[in-house]
């Protein structure tokens, strides 16, 4: 993820499976609104095709949440940036409730007030009076912030633009802009483009009378993870009359402002339970079923097997759509049942392991149309191993699911539902029952390393850094050579591993030039962060890296139980 400091939160690039293919993936946070603006700055010498532009959500009817309340910035004082404030009129003049009062900006092409609510609210109606005189007008156009006023929320660390290039009324007492229940904690207004004259040679003062902005009078109750598993609902495409019964229930449940906050997170996981085990009726009439597993010996990568079949018209995987088969032929597999499947492979780092994937079909028998959805997940793939598997593999999938745990909260993910499944399979006190042994050698890097660490935001991978970029250095676990991938940031050249999980928990050995020349190992990781003074009070990271130890260590029981196997023993 990377920030897009202009408007937006985040963005993702992603590549697709088809060749040429790619997408953007923006998060709008769920911010409530009516239109969306996209804007991409021009590229000299290029050019961009799109094919589609898509925007899930979830149309529910506010009304019912709202019930306004008055002015939430009355009394609250506005910072002014980038403006002169008049003494004689000072800046809470804005929120003081008294409209014969005016906060003066001694004119300047651009400034702005943030005003911090000082809790997350749900805000609706902006209103911003300025005071009206003929010292503001010029042939009836008001000189002070006419046409290019934005409007910003403060949500989840990140500055968002909802409105923008709004006139300020010159006629009437105030201009209003509708947030439509947008949640967050900071509001930020920028009043640009100050008109300046041809015959005057400074910018004019902008008096503004006052800014309101009404609430919702109910206690804010966060229902993103509601909202997220509601819209994973609307896959399932169906008449049948109880599904149709239970939709109606769970829409009713999402619009319901009176539910408190026990209630939506029972519906959150009664929805999300609902969506994975719901399978429509009309498609078990086919032979049509797909399989998935998780690639264990490597970093959480999930596998998804759609059967191949000459019946099907089209399927949507994880927001793809393939009806171009011919392209995908290259992934067929044949599995143990003997029927072939297209192979797919999903990387999940640790922060967004418990996300669902979504796959959806269409088939084509004897001129009927039978579509069927399938909602699949870590967790939900752990619980069917536990249920059925033997110890070694129960042990493994239940420190996958302690490490996406750790993730979750060292990432600071909101992801309340994902959370509360992993608690309900591992319980409360998994982590301390099953600490990880941390008995490899902690030999520091050393000998032509500068540095080395475990990159726990994606895929997991070791990264060394190098003191001589020109040396030839190699990296072996258990004496099998690893695969190296070189880059430089901010710290300086590197080597980076994706090494398999059971691998990630041995002593990695090094040579520089064909000469063996030192050792490393997670131990030392855990180490530094336990006793560097700038990590040693970080709790969630000691514990992320603690889990992912242990994660590594039965990766490599799993494998050699495995071995034993296969050999017959």
């Amino acid at each position: 993820y990377v920030e897009n400091n202009a408007d937006l939160a985040k963005y993702r690039v992603s590549n697709g499976t088809t060749v040429g293919n790619a997408w953007f993936e923006f998060d709008l946070v769920s911010a409530l609104a009516e239109k969306v603006r996209i804007t991409a700055a021009a590229v000299t010498g290029s050019s961009v095709t799109l094919y589609e532009i898509q925007c899930s959500g979830c149309k529910v009817v506010f009304d019912t949440l709202e019930n306004e309340v008055s002015n939430v910035l009355k009394d609250e004082d506005g910072v002014i940036n980038g403006g002169n404030v008049s003494t004689e009129n000072p800046s809470d003049n804005m929120f003081d409730g008294d409209f014969n009062t005016y906060t003066e900006i001694l004119g300047v092409a651009s400034y702005s007030v943030t005003v911090d609510l000082g809790r997350v609210s749900s805000l609706y109606t902006l209103k911003i009076y300025e005071l009206i005189e003929n010292s503001n007008l010029v042939n009836g156009i008001l000189s002070t912030a006419s046409d290019d006023t934005t409007v910003e929320v403060y949500r989840d660390g990140h500055w968002i633009r909802i409105a923008d290039n709004i006139s300020l009324s010159a006629t009437e007492d105030y201009t209003e802009i509708n947030l439509y229940g947008t949640e967050c904690s900071m509001v930020r207004i920028t009043f640009s483009n100050t008109r300046l004259f041809d015959t005057e040679s400074s910018y004019r003062s902008a008096k503004i009378k006052e800014i309101t902005c009404t609430v919702s009078s109910h206690s804010h109750i966060d229902r993103k993870a509601m909202l997220e598993a509601y819209k994973a609902l609307l896959a399932i495409q169906s008449d049948d009359e109880a599904h149709v019964s239970k939709m109606t229930e769970f829409k009713a449940a999402l619009t319901n402002a009176a539910l408190k906050s026990d209630g939506v997170d029972a519906y959150t996981l009664e929805m999300i339970s609902y969506a994975e085990n719901y399978i429509d009726s009309e498609v078990s009439k086919v032979d049509f079923v797909p399989k998935t597993s998780i690639t264990l010996d490597r970093n959480l990568v999930y596998n998804v097997y759609v059967p191949v079949s000459d019946e099907l018209k089209y399927f949507v995987l994880d927001g793809v759509r393939y009806n171009d088969f011919e392209s995908i032929k290259e992934q067929i597999v044949t599995l143990s049942d003997g029927k072939q499947y297209y192979h797919f492979e999903i990387e999940l780092s640790a922060s967004e392991a418990g996300r669902n994937v979504v796959l959806e079909a269409s088939i084509s028998v004897e001129s009927n149309d039978y579509n069927g959805s399938w909602t699949m997940n870590v967790p939900k793939y752990a619980e069917k191993v536990i249920a059925t598997g033997n110890a070694v593999e129960a042990q493994l999938v239940k420190d996958i699911l302690s490490y996406v745990r750790a993730a979750y909260v060292y990432f600071d993910v909101k992801d309340e539902a994902v959370t509360s499944k992993i608690n309900n399979i591992l319980g409360d006190n998994y982590d301390e029952n099953n600490a990880p042994a941390l008995d490899g050698s902690a030999t520091a890097p050393t000998n032509g390393l500068t540095a080395a660490t475990y990159v726990l935001n994606a895929t997991p991978a070791i990264r060394f850094y190098v003191s001589d970029a020109n040396n030839k250095y190699e990296f072996y676990a258990d004496g099998v050579k690893l695969n190296t991938i070189s880059g430089s940031d901010a710290e300086g050249n590197y080597l980076e591993m994706d090494v398999y999980a059971y691998a990630m928990g041995k002593t990695i050995t090094y040579t520089i030039n064909g000469i063996e020349s030192g050792s490393y190992h997670i131990n030392s990781y855990y180490t530094f962060v336990t006793t560097d003074e700038e990590y040693k009070e970080n709790t969630s990271l000691i514990n992320l890296v603690a889990r992912f130890a242990k994660y590594c260590e039965s990766a490599g029981l799993y494998r050699e139980s495995v071995i034993k196997n296969n050999k017959g023993e």
